[in-house]
């Protein structure tokens, strides 16, 4: 692959985080608003919406040093060599931001059927 190509591999995948960065955020809120409403609005605690869950996730990311953005957003200047690092892995981890809160959230479906 020439330098070009490869540059231009760089900034196709840049989109793609900025553009899917939004949705995949709020797709990450709203599991947390059903999981919330499902395990603790029956304990007593008030139903909340996407953006306090937002604001809640990014404090807990903060407090425990688990940031999504510090796994997405800042592993991309670092340069991996071809051999190290195909395009699909890249784009995998991207998919698991999808695919692991629909787990959770099926995780979490099928727990309330046992409550």
């Amino acid at each position: 692959m020439s330098t070009r190509e490869a540059k231009t591999g760089d900034w196709f995948y840049l989109l793609f985080l900025f553009v899917t960065f939004i949705p995949k955020m709020l797709w990450g809120g709203y599991v947390a608003t059903r999981l919330w409403t499902w395990f603790l609005v029956p304990l007593g605690l008030p139903v909340i919406s996407i953006p306090l869950a937002l604001g809640l996730m990014t404090t807990l990311a903060f407090i425990t040093g688990s940031s999504a953005i510090q796994t997405t957003l800042l592993d991309v200047p670092k340069k991996v060599a071809e051999e190290d690092q195909s395009n699909w892995d890249r784009y995998s981890k991207q998919l698991s931001g999808w695919l692991i809160p629909a787990i959770m959230l099926l995780e979490g479906w099928i727990l309330t059927h046992w409550l």
